[in-house]
């Protein structure tokens, strides 16, 4: 008998998982199937599993390389494309936590996270020959605590390139403590995620949305965002599934992307239903789900969150809602057969996972003011109350 059953104590199911730990056992599992692409599945920014585990343990050399040890803490801003996700998981093998800021942040607004944060290092990507990652030198110059500006893309004069950071490569190893990921609430405060918490996430969406390892993920949704981390790169890793990442949002590109992959479980934001039914391209050919996020500003919010309705047809692909509270949980919640936005269950979602059922988001009511409130718990949630992170 082991000393947790000897004591009553049962054992954390999630203890073990963290975002490294996926993606070295996807490595190993499926080392052939494509993990991550910026589109077609057999286009040249796709990358296999094996692929991606190699350029992650690079990645993570590479940090080190810059004199970036374990504890410390990098800040990327990111949009819905792999570069920013690859680094993340690089960052994450080194050791480092990660703070992820969407790439419409000024560069006021970067410089003001990265002291919250305490970042020791910025990064992003050049989004063409334009690019200067001027934002983030200029964040750079304003903050006492950041030792260098990292591009994840091409040269830019005062960056360095992460790609030529040459250092040894960093394979996966179990055990530890885990580095924790950060992301910006809406006042750009911080929150610190546990990766045990976003894995209990991305679990629940997957089995929520009934997404498998066959099918594409493709998400416009920014992995700076607890929901658009889940819903896309969490989510592929946890299924086994492709996960097509399309930034910044271009219709006639995502039309050729949808087209290629000859069926995917899209997230976008419900503001794109409308355009999409439009386009007719709300067809059960085309999605093999559409996942629609919308934002509340707290649990109490959950319930006035207006959802939008999809066009008239005969033949809808699977409706989900997902349902983003501030920056501490991400919930889906599947429609009905017409599609049509119902009342939201407030039933609590459960996992089993080891033998055990794990509670991984659940809805309480209780007095607050004297007037009746919401909360949200479980192990899918991050709590927003922090003293620092």
């Amino acid at each position: 008998m082991s000393l947790a059953a000897a004591s009553g104590a049962a054992r954390d199911p999630l203890a073990g998982f963290d975002l490294d730990t996926l993606l070295a056992g996807a490595a190993r599992l499926r080392a052939n199937r494509v993990a991550l692409s910026d589109g077609a599945l057999d286009g040249p920014g796709a990358l296999t599993y094996a692929a991606l585990e190699e350029r992650v343990s690079a990645i993570a050399g590479a940090w080190r390389e810059l004199g970036l040890a374990p504890g410390e803490r990098v800040l990327i801003v990111a949009d819905a494309r792999p570069a920013p996700v690859i680094a993340m998981l690089g960052a994450l093998r080194a050791r480092l936590d990660v703070a992820m800021l969407t790439s419409g942040a000024t560069a006021d607004e970067i410089a003001r996270f990265a002291l919250s944060v305490d970042a020791a290092a910025l990064a992003g990507e050049p989004l063409g020959a334009d690019d200067g990652l001027e934002d983030l030198l200029r964040a750079a110059a304003q903050t006492d605590g950041v030792r260098l500006v990292a591009s994840l893309g091409g040269a830019v004069d005062g960056a360095v390139t992460l790609d030529e950071a040459v250092g040894a490569p960093v394979a996966h190893r179990a055990g530890g403590t885990q580095a924790r990921i950060v992301t910006a609430r809406r006042d750009g405060t911080p929150v610190a995620h546990a990766q045990r918490t976003l894995v209990a996430a991305a679990l629940d969406f997957v089995t929520q949305a009934r997404i498998g390892m066959r099918t594409p993920i493709l998400s416009t949704l920014s992995p700076a965002r607890f929901a658009g981390l889940v819903a896309g790169p969490a989510a592929g890793l946890m299924a086994g599934a492709p996960v097509v990442l399309h930034g910044p949002f271009e219709s006639g590109r995502f039309l050729d992307v949808l087209e290629r992959l000859g069926g995917a479980h899209v997230v976008v934001p419900g503001r794109l239903l409308g355009p999409l039914g439009a386009a007719n391209l709300m067809q059960q050919g085309l999605c093999a789900s559409v996942a629609l996020l919308e934002r509340c500003d707290s649990p109490e919010g959950i319930g006035s969150v207006q959802r939008a309705s999809p066009p008239a047809a005969r033949r809808l692909p699977p409706i989900v809602d997902l349902i983003a509270v501030d920056e501490c949980a991400a919930f889906a919640e599947p429609r009905g057969p017409t599609g049509l936005p119902g009342p939201l269950a407030f039933q609590p979602h459960t996992l089993t996972l080891d033998g055990q059922t794990i509670v991984s988001i659940a809805f309480d009511r209780a007095r607050r003011g004297g007037e009746d409130a919401i909360m949200v718990r479980g192990a899918a949630v991050s709590p927003l109350e922090q003293e620092s992170t």
